[in-house]
């Protein structure tokens, strides 16, 4: 009887093993990709996002937000699991959904393209639904993380952000950098202005000064949906921007009209190189817009990536020293 006891005592006691294998699974948690499928009602417009698993809800309705112009208080979203309580801070590695998971969002005012930023303020109500019940639960607790929003008062930003046609390198570059900072706002990345060429000798001449800047041009798509949430969310993080401010020369042109695409590429391989004309033409729209790392190794870093692998992602360019020269 003692023996059949003590047998039993061992078998509910937890495993230790077992338990640190929690520990490490729940920390693989933080690192794990969702694919977020968004169905927008009554349009039916559907929205793909491949998320890292810490994005909490608040984010996820701030890019569809980014997407789509509807405020996050107007947007009603069905499909979140019923067991889980769920509030702004809520990331989706702990909402209960799977790694793949469609949601339906419906918004409760009609579209508009002339909202002024007072539609997304930090003490908006927040709406959560399922699609069994028509009741929702409202937060106040907010909290932007420092987001900094943009709204044209006047008219919408155009899609591209150097005019179709453009022949001249350092016309188009003053109108990228110009129509960036009016569409997206500060903080913004430090682009230079110029010709490519200009902007290349500038990192060559870092080298020989012992600054070691690499040499980084940031290429930007009107027509992806990542777009907005790149500028907003990614090109306006501090520690990013001083990332880049501080080890690169970063150059920033708009590939959105494809005259100017194909007068990009000619000047890519003029002074790059084959291999960075190769990389930037074989981008495709879903996972613009980029940055590419051009050296003696140069590689491009797609936008369908989060803020801490697009950070590691330039640690590990600047640690291999691969300069220009």
């Amino acid at each position: 009887m003692e023996h059949d006891l003590k047998q039993q005592e061992e078998q509910e006691l937890p495993n230790p093993d077992r338990l640190i294998l929690n520990e490490a699974d729940a920390k693989d948690d933080d690192s794990r990709i969702y694919k977020i499928k968004i169905s927008m009602q009554p349009d039916g417009r559907s929205i793909s996002l491949t998320l890292p698993a810490n994005t909490t809800l608040l984010e996820l309705k701030t890019d569809v937000y980014y997407i789509t112009d509807i405020p996050v208080r107007h947007q009603v979203w069905s499909g979140w699991p019923l067991d889980v309580a769920i509030d702004n801070a809520t990331n989706l590695a702990q909402s209960g959904i799977g790694r793949r998971h469609t949601f339906v969002v419906q918004s409760t005012t009609p579209h508009n393209n002339s909202q002024s930023s007072s539609d997304f303020e930090a003490d908006d109500k927040y709406e959560y639904s399922d699609s069994s019940s028509d009741e929702s639960q409202s937060d106040s607790e907010s909290d932007l993380r420092g987001y900094q929003l943009f709204c044209c008062d006047s008219k919408p930003a155009p899609i591209h952000l150097i005019a179709d046609g453009t022949i001249c390198e350092a016309t188009g570059s003053k109108q990228f950098v110009d129509n960036y900072k009016q569409r997206f706002g500060a903080p913004h990345p430090e682009f230079h202005v110029g010709s490519l060429e200009s902007a290349l000798q500038l990192a060559k001449a870092s080298n020989l000064e012992n600054e070691h800047k690499l040499f980084a041009i940031y290429l930007h798509h009107g027509a992806s949906i990542l777009t907005n949430i790149f500028c907003h969310r990614l090109l306006k993080d501090e520690s990013l921007l001083e990332l880049l401010k501080h080890n690169f020369v970063l150059y920033g042109w708009d590939l959105t009209c494809k005259s100017n695409e194909k007068l990009f590429l000619l000047r890519l391989g003029k002074h790059c190189g084959q291999t960075a004309v190769d990389l930037a033409a074989g981008m495709k729209l879903d996972q613009l817009p980029a940055i590419l790392i051009v050296s003696m190794n140069s590689f491009i870093i797609p936008g369908n990536i989060g803020l801490d692998e697009l950070q590691l992602r330039l640690l590990e360019a600047i640690e291999l020293k691969e300069f220009l020269i």
